[in-house]
């Protein structure tokens, strides 16, 4: 059964530390960092969540992040399930990073991946897929010629 986890990259740090996702899921497990940072001492180790405390009243909202952060990952599963595609590693961290804002036109990623890993991720119809390959096919050789790389900025 798919599991969610957040674990504290140095619990024993006296400073703010980031907190990492562990999803376990089919015998694989995806570790991710978000960015999001907390201090040891407002960890709550069983709950996996920041400690309901007045010493840190941004626990509401930390907490909130955390949720939404692993409703996001059980979705992505879930839809790659009901659409009878494997789960992987690599598509539910892409369902995570879309989610997150980190694959959209405001990143300034280079088109070409972005591309690469929406075809990866994709659950369209094969016969879109390979439109989709076609397409990012002549836009490579159009980088190459023009000796150019694109992205969205």
């Amino acid at each position: 059964m798919p599991q969610v986890t957040f674990f504290l990259k140095d619990k024993n740090s006296k400073e703010e530390t980031l907190v990492y996702l562990v999803f376990q899921f089919n015998r694989k497990v995806l570790k991710y960092s978000f960015g999001e940072k907390i201090n040891p001492k407002f960890w709550n180790k069983k709950a996996y969540r920041a400690k309901v405390t007045k010493q840190f009243p941004a626990h509401v909202g930390f907490n909130n992040v955390l949720d939404s952060v692993e409703a996001c990952v059980n979705d992505t599963y879930r839809d790659l399930v009901s659409n009878s595609i494997e789960p992987t590693i690599e598509k539910v961290k892409m369902g995570l990073k879309v989610f997150l804002k980190k694959d959209t036109n405001e990143s300034g990623i280079p088109l070409a991946d972005f591309i690469d890993s929406y075809i990866k991720t994709s659950s369209n119809k094969p016969n879109t897929i390979k439109q989709y390959k076609t397409a990012f096919t002549r836009l490579k050789a159009y980088q190459k010629e023009r000796k150019i790389s694109l992205d969205f900025a």
